[in-house]
């Protein structure tokens, strides 16, 4: 088997839309960390995972990654490949694999049939590819990076660091658990390829399940997938066609949403899973097209995704100009297995609650957009709005900010916190307003002598004040206008509360229970 690989393709992508000379130091991130830049920027001390600031202040742009770009700009690259190759598939932008022998026949060997590919991509694309050859995708794969043809897959793939699974982790919810299973072999000690080959695979399948599974098969050689003519296996498949032929993206994307929906609802009614997707299309002017990609175990997002993406493709995104509108279009879903073999999780859920739910989250998002379900995250801060924010289910993880925190509010914080903050007073004994001054003391305006909270009242409604903490002052915006808050803790005869003194008002931001 024989693999192409374009280093940070996500950066030959942006770069290609940018217009900066060459040679410009660029960097792409994704939730805020990079993901890829170019040698410029690593020249620069760019590394990956560092932060969009980090980037900046090394005078490096910082350029957000959009997945469908990459993909529609990859076609570039297939299409090249496909003038020497007849079969390959796609594992995601910038890696695809092909059934070598036939090809390297008609070369002569594999070293002519890689110096020809790398020279009609960059022909065609303007961009250098790395070629591999090896048995099974695996390997092929991982020789790319390093332009080898290795005769033995066992002793090239021996001393491979595990993680070098993560580049054939095509799928959400491989990727995931291929993270926790790495993350496993780590803590058993385990770090090469050859030392996982070594354990018992029956224990280790039987305790990880179906990530595992796809882990022997990659190392052995038995691939999870075929390069071969898929129209001649089992598969199931929804058609659609159009009394209009769509010509724009946006109506790709629609048609994607729909017809991932119903491939993902005939899978389950089937009980099946897939290893591959095959989508065709046939254009306004007769032309049909084809183009597969690995997809281990797909959830409807990751179909919605490569179908998108492969639809944009075709039809062109305004800069690569549209071949022609399209009538009709299959996906079907190939290399199928039966459901149900995934371990479940040692303490509690399973592995099929969570595809449950990930399939109803796609299906909600399918028909109110991409932002419809949110998810709280904790990504560190002095108090509970600042350290807590909601992102949207698809997007990746935001990093926590670690370290103390001068003038945190101290622990613990509330259980709940208001969407919105609301007016309330707190009162003395004296029956008057309380504020709270400049060093962080109560103070009243009437001219009360040591006053202190007494009575909280919100709206119509009053409460005894039993015990108090607090003032704590907060001073923020120092560098600019200076803004002071004041929070303060109280107890009262219908609950705990947590308070703020800001804009010269009291305001009621979180309950305790």
């Amino acid at each position: 088997m024989g693999a192409v690989w374009i280093p940070d393709w996500p950066v030959v992508s942006a770069g290609m839309h940018l217009g900066e000379k060459a040679g410009t130091p660029l960097a792409v991130t994704e939730g805020g960390k990079v993901v890829a830049a170019n040698p410029q920027a690593r020249a620069l001390g760019v590394r990956d995972a560092m932060t969009s600031r980090q980037v900046r202040m090394r005078g490096v742009r910082s350029i957000p990654r959009s997945r469908e770009r990459e993909a529609i700009d990859f076609e570039l690259v297939v299409e090249a490949v496909h003038r020497l190759v007849a079969n390959c598939l796609v594992i995601s932008s910038g890696d695809l694999v092909f059934v070598a022998r036939g090809p390297v026949k008609s070369a002569g060997n594999e070293e002519r049939l890689a110096e020809a590919l790398i020279g009609v991509i960059a022909e065609e694309t303007g961009t250098e590819a790395h070629i591999g050859f090896g048995e099974g995708a695996l390997c092929a794969v991982v020789a790319a990076r390093e332009d080898a043809a290795p005769q033995c897959a066992d002793e090239f793939l021996a001393d491979k660091p595990v993680g070098v699974l993560r580049l054939l982790a095509a799928s959400g919810r491989i990727e995931r658990e291929c993270s926790d299973y790495l993350s496993a072999l780590e803590g058993l000690g385990v770090r090469t390829l050859g030392q996982l080959k070594t354990m018992d695979k029956t224990a280790v399948i039987s305790r990880f399940g179906g990530v595992a599974q796809w882990a022997y098969r990659l190392v052995e050689g038995e691939d999870s997938f075929s390069v071969k003519s898929q129209s001649s296996e089992k598969h199931v498949s929804v058609l659609q066609t159009f009394d209009t032929p769509i010509a724009n993206i946006e109506q790709a994307a629609f048609i994607a949403r729909h017809m991932a929906h119903e491939l993902s609802e005939k899978l389950s009614y089937h009980g099946k899973s897939a290893r591959g997707l095959l989508v065709n299309a046939r254009s306004e002017q007769g032309g049909e097209r084809a183009r597969a990609w690995y997809i281990e175990a797909p959830t409807e997002r990751d179909i919605v995704d490569r179908v998108r993406w492969q639809l944009a493709s075709w039809i062109g995104d305004g800069e690569h100009a549209p071949r022609s509108a399209l009538v009709s279009v299959a996906i079907s879903a190939t290399s199928l297995f039966p459901l149900g073999i995934d371990q479940g999780k040692l303490w509690g859920g399973s592995a099929t609650q969570g595809r449950s739910i990930s399939q109803a989250v796609a299906r909600v998002q399918s028909l109110l957009g991409e932002m419809s379900v949110l998810v709280p995250e904790f990504i560190g801060g002095r108090y509970p709005q600042e350290a807590y924010q909601l992102r949207g289910w698809s997007e990746p993880a935001s990093s926590v900010r670690t370290g103390t925190w001068p003038g945190a509010l101290p622990h613990p914080w509330p259980t709940s916190v208001e969407n919105a903050p609301l007016s309330a007073t707190l009162i003395d004994g004296e029956g008057h307003p309380c504020s709270v001054g400049q060093i962080g003391e109560f103070i009243c305006d009437e001219g009360c002598v040591l006053p202190a909270p007494a009575v909280y009242q919100r709206g119509k409604t009053e409460s005894k004040i039993l015990h108090f903490a607090g003032p704590w002052l907060q001073d923020t915006s120092w560098w600019a206008k200076r803004e002071l808050y004041a929070w303060c803790q109280l107890e009262t005869g219908n609950g705990a509360v947590l308070v703020l003194r800001h804009g010269g008002r009291w305001w009621q931001v979180g309950r305790y229970w």
